[in-house]
Order: structure tokens, then C-alpha cells, then sequence
């Protein structure tokens, strides 16, 4: 599932929701709007989709809001169906999807008119011929993959159903076999010619140190080319799903971008392994404006103000020294590190309740 935004406004709509099966290639396309949300999207999935087809066994989606918020969780949940997100940066995962869009925009450029705001009328015409058009990797069309056999749109009437229920059983698993054995000949084709340029993927556990690549993070710095290639080092929390070869990362708060990467934009972090040298600190990530440094640990907490109206913090910044000069250590806004404050509080409290106990079983 994708949506296709931001089009010329036709009756109402300015998007489409693009749905397409991954082994039949089947697709659907139905105008929404920009803003469509999660509630609408469950809608317009169980009218275009469930109702034709039922429910599948997974959903693949980018992290649209739609798709990652939580009424659409517990819309998974309750259909009992597999959410798979694709990563940041990694549009492979719902290349599908990618690929029917691009055939899509290409048949509307060719019949909309000069001002585009016909395409609604376009959607039907455009639906049937994507999914009465012999698709490359399953060699029939999406139709007959479905049903086995192509509709009639001109004279020349295509072939029959038959009305005996063995041989129409025959017929449907004969195409079933068809097109799976084509799919499955088209995907080794496009391994062999993409594992040419791939190697084994790097694997990770959780509390490995990586380095994560800056190639798709933006910063205020002016030369990108002396800007540093590699953020971090980071902590891996979890690999997302088994063998999906994406990894969620430990990443300050301030940093407002999705912590889950492929491991193709993850490096193995080695610390500086010279006797007598040590690694650099590590200069800020300037994310919207603000720079963003990683607190490792919070070390100590003290009251001030009259009546004490708020508390400092003493952190320890990841890579440097707590006797650092170049770094405050007293800070007063942690809204950027938030779950080590959790375990600081959690530490602090656990801490301060042995030394009550340990108070009162010297009294007695």
C-alpha cells in the first residue's frame, strides 16, 4: 500500500491509494485526499480490498502517519495481519508498490489534460488496463492470474471459463502454478544480477556500538563534503523483524528522524586501539537548528532556586570527560534524554530505599 499526494484537486480528491498484490501484481487505485487518515485508510482498505479479495496474511507500507499510528496497530491486530514498514532511506522494501506508482503517473501524463484536472475519470480506465496488461515477472496478466482467464474488452472475446467445476478447479490451479513459477524465475533473475554489486549483510546485537551514515541527515554545517560521513557511535536496541537486516537505534531524543535503518547505512564502531590516544569527542549534530550531543549517563542531581522550583543535572556527555572544558555538565532541560533520566530516577529511587533500610536495621 502507498499513496500517491499533492495532485491537482479533481472533484474532491488531490491523492490516490495505490494497493497491489504481490503475487498476482493485482492492483487497485482509489482517490482519497492528501490528508486521509488511519481511520479513512482502514475504510477505504476493507472497500477496495477485503471485499474483493478478503483479508492478507501482511500488509507492506512505508511509516506514513497512517500506517504508524496506533488505531492502524490495533486495525492489524485486529485482522491478525503482519505490519512491515519499510526503513528510512530503503524504498526497496515496498518497491512494489514504488514501481505500480511510477506506471500510474506515466498513464495519467499521457491523458490528462493541459490542466490536469481530469485524472479522476482517468482512475477506472487506468485500473482495468494495468491489471489486464501482461506483467513481466508472472507472464499473464493480472486478471487471468486472479480468475484464470482475461475479461472482454474488444471483439476479439478471450477464452471461456468452464462450466464443469473440475476442469474450472484445473484451470485456476494451472494458472495459480503459472504465475508462481514465473514470479519465482523473475526474482532469481533480479538476485543474480543485484547480488553482483551486494555483499553479506552485517549482523548486530543489541548493545553493539555502529556508526550511522549521514548521508540522508541534514545539518547546518556549509560543506557537505567536510562534514563528517558517519554520526556516533550509537546503541543497537533490536533488530526490527528476523533476518530484515534493519536495526533500531538508540538516538537522542532531540533528533526527530524514525530510529530504525537499514544495515546498509550501519558501520561497526572500533574504538582508537593506539596506546595513548584516544578517539576525538564528538562534535553536536545539528538537527533543526539545535545542537544535539548524547548524554550517556546522569551522574548526580542537586535542588536550586528559592524552594527549590527546579533540578539540575549533572550529565556525562558520551565522549567526553566529566571535567571537560569545553562542555557544561550542569544541565536543567532533559526533554532530549528522557529514558536516562527514567533510569536515573528509577537508580536514584532503588538507592535511596536500601539506605532507609539499612538505617533502620542499624537502629534495631
Amino acid at each position: 500500500m502507498d499513496f500517491i499526494v499533492e495532485l491537482p484537486e479533481c472533484q474532491g480528491y488531490d491523492a490516490i491509494m495505490v494497493v497491489v498484490d504481490r503475487f498476482t501484481k493485482m492492483a487497485h487505485f482509489t482517490a482519497c485526499t492528501t490528508g486521509i487518515t488511519s481511520e479513512q485508510t482502514a475504510l477505504l482498505f476493507i472497500d477496495r480490498v477485503v471485499r474483493y479479495h478478503g483479508i492478507p496474511e501482511q500488509i507492506i507500507s512505508d511509516c506514513g502517519v497512517q500506517f504508524s499510528s496506533q488505531f492502524w496497530s490495533h486495525f492489524w491486530k485486529a485482522l491478525k495481519l503482519t505490519p512491515v514498514l519499510s526503513t528510512l532511506y530503503h524504498p526497496e522494501t515496498d518497491g512494489q508498490s514504488k514501481r505500480t506508482n511510477s506506471v500510474l503517473n506515466q498513464y495519467i501524463r499521457a491523458f490528462c489534460d493541459y490542466h490536469q484536472d481530469d485524472w479522476y475519470i482517468l482512475l477506472a480506465t487506468g485500473e482495468f488496463a494495468y491489471n489486464n496488461t501482461k506483467h513481466s515477472s508472472i507472464q499473464c496478466t493480472p486478471f487471468f492470474a486472479n480468475t484464470g482467464l482475461n475479461p472482454r474488452f474488444t471483439e476479439a472475446a478471450s477464452k471461456s471459463i468452464s462450466d464443469n467445476p473440475n476442469e474450472l478447479a484445473e484451470q485456476l490451479q494451472d494458472a495459480e502454478s503459472f504465475a508462481r513459477s514465473q514470479l519465482q524465475f523473475a526474482r532469481e533473475e533480479i538476485k543474480k544480477y543485484a547480488d553482483r554489486h551486494r555483499t553479506a549483510a552485517t549482523k548486530y546485537k543489541p548493545g553493539d556500538q555502529v556508526l550511522l551514515s549521514s548521508e540522508n541527515i541534514k545539518t547546518t554545517r556549509p560543506k557537505v563534503k567536510w562534514s563528517d560521513k558517519r554520526l556516533g557511535p550509537y546503541t543497537v536496541i533490536k533488530e526490527v523483524y528476523p533476518n530484515s537486516d534493519s536495526y533500531k537505534l538508540k538516538l537522542p531524543d532531540g533528533m526527530k528522524i524514525h530510529p530504525v535503518f537499514h544495515t546498509s547505512l550501519l558501520t561497526p564502531y572500533y574504538a582508537n586501539s593506539f596506546n595513548g590516544q584516544k578517539d576525538p569527542p564528538p562534535q553536536p549534530v545539528m538537527i533543526e537548528n539545535n545542537e544535539e550531543y548524547i548524554v550517556e549517563r546522569i551522574v548526580d542531581s542537586q535542588q536550586r532556586g528559592r524552594k527549590h522550583k527546579y533540578t539540575e543535572y549533572l550529565v556525562k556527555w558520551q565522549g567526553y570527560n566529566l571535567d571537560s572544558k569545553n562542555n557544561e555538565d550542569w544541565i536543567t532541560d532533559t526533554g532530549h534524554c528522557k529514558d536516562t533520566l527514567k533510569d536515573y530516577l528509577r537508580h536514584s529511587k532503588s538507592t535511596q530505599e536500601k539506605t532507609k533500610r539499612r538505617k533502620r536495621t542499624l537502629h534495631h
